[in-house]
């Protein structure tokens, strides 16, 4: 959920906000990082529930 909520977050803020107030290249690298690792975690903890599903 965290994964999907941080590629919203900059979608939004990159498009919606004006340039003065949007968020800068640093925090929009460590988000898309948080992305990368919740995302990373995510497709894990899925791929080992549904082997066990379907043992």
């Amino acid at each position: 959920m965290m994964a999907i909520y941080g590629v919203l977050l900059i979608v939004m803020n990159k498009r919606a906000l004006p340039r003065p107030i949007q968020i800068r290249r640093f925090r929009t690298v460590m988000i898309a990082l948080a992305v990368a690792f919740y995302g990373t975690l995510g497709m894990i903890t899925i791929v080992q529930q549904g082997q066990k599903l379907f043992e």
